[in-house]
C-alpha cells in the first residue's frame, strides 16, 4: 500500500489516504519529494497515487506540477515498465479543480494553473511507456480529462464520470474525448450530467469495469501484459497513438480550448457559478429562471 516516505511530512500525513493495496515492498520516492501526491515503484509499475482525500483528491497547479515530475521519473526509470494513475482512499480518483482555492485566485494565476493542468497531460502523451488510469471512485471535472489522457483506464463498478465545469459557469476540457464522437460529447460537455462507470464502458472512455474487489487484481493483470510486451514495441506504438492525437488536430483544439476557458473564469457567471457552488445554492445567471 502506498506510504510517504520514512519522516516525510508524518504528522501531516497521518490522516492522509492510501492508494491501491496490492504493493509489497515498494520503492518510495525520496524523502519529502512530493506533497499532493504518493510515488512508488513495485514489480515493474509506478504508482502515482493523488494523495489529498481530505480534499476529495482535487487538483491544484502544485498537484499537476507533482503530477508531471511523477511522470517523468517514471519515464526516466529503466526499472518502470507501465505506469498507474490513481487516487487516494476509496471516494474518488479525483474531484477535479479544488473550487475553494480557484475561487480565490486571479486571473494571471489562474493561467498558471491551466499551464500546469495541460503540461501534465501533454507530457502523459509524450511518455514511452503506458499509463493506467485506476479508477477509485469519482472522476469529474478537470480530473475526468486527466484521468482520459491515459492509455488505458480501469475503473470500479461505482466509480462516477462527469466533466460538471459547465454547472458551475466554466468550460471543460474536450481534447481527450474524441472517441465518442460529436453528439455525445455534446451531450458530456454541454449537460453537466454526471453518469456511471458502465455508460463510461459504453463510450469508450474506459477499458474495463470491475467490482471494487477486483480493481487491484485488473489493474496488475493489465501491467503484467504490458511487462510482457517489448520495451522497444511499446514506446514506438505510444508515439504513432501520439502522433494520430496530433494529426487529428487536438493539439490545436486544445490551445482554442485554453483561451474559452480564460475566458470563462474571467467573466461574471464564473464567480456566481461558483460562489453558489460553495455555498450550496442553486446559481443564478440572470435568465428569471428562479
Amino acid at each position: 500500500m502506498p506510504q510517504p516516505a520514512p519522516g516525510a511530512g508524518a504528522g501531516r500525513d497521518r490522516d492522509r489516504g492510501t492508494g491501491p493495496a496490492e504493493m509489497s515492498g515498494a520503492q518510495t520516492a525520496p524523502d519529502a519529494e512530493f506533497t499532493d501526491i504518493l510515488y512508488e515503484v513495485d514489480r515493474g509499475a509506478a504508482t502515482i497515487t493523488i494523495n489529498r482525500p481530505e480534499r476529495r483528491n482535487s487538483l491544484t497547479a502544485h498537484s499537476y506540477r507533482e503530477i508531471a515530475r511523477a511522470l517523468d521519473l517514471a519515464n526516466s526509470d529503466p526499472a518502470v515498465g507501465a505506469i498507474v494513475l490513481t487516487g487516494a482512499g476509496d471516494r474518488a480518483f479525483a474531484s477535479g479543480e479544488d473550487l475553494k482555492v480557484a475561487n480565490t485566485l486571479r486571473s494571471e494565476e489562474y493561467r498558471g494553473y491551466l499551464n500546469a493542468n495541460v503540461a501534465a497531460r501533454t507530457r502523459m502523451f509524450g511518455l514511452d511507456k503506458p499509463v493506467i488510469s485506476r479508477i477509485n471512485g469519482a472522476c469529474v471535472g478537470g480530473a475526468m480529462s486527466l484521468a482520459c489522457t491515459a492509455d488505458l483506464l480501469v475503473a470500479v463498478d461505482d466509480a462516477r464520470f462527469g466533466q460538471t465545469e459547465i454547472n458551475v459557469g466554466m468550460v471543460g476540457g474536450i481534447d481527450h474525448f474524441w472517441t465518442v464522437g460529436r453528439a455525445r460529447l455534446a451531450e458530456i460537455m454541454l449537460l453537466g450530467r454526471v453518469f456511471t462507470a458502465q455508460e463510461a464502458l459504453q463510450l469508450g472512455l474506459v477499458n474495463m469495469v470491475v467490482p471494487r474487489s477486483e480493481l487491484d487484481a485488473a489493474v496488475r493483470g493489465m501491467v503484467d501484459e504490458i511487462l510482457a510486451k517489448s520495451p522497444e514495441s511499446i514506446a514506438k506504438t505510444k508515439r504513432m497513438l501520439a502522433f494520430v492525437h496530433q494529426a487529428a488536430g487536438w493539439n490545436s483544439a486544445r490551445a482554442f480550448q485554453f483561451e474559452m476557458v480564460l475566458e470563462a473564469f474571467d467573466s461574471e457567471d464564473r464567480k456566481e457559478g461558483m460562489s453558489a457552488f460553495i455555498e450550496k445554492r442553486r446559481p443564478d445567471y440572470g435568465r428569471g429562471t428562479r
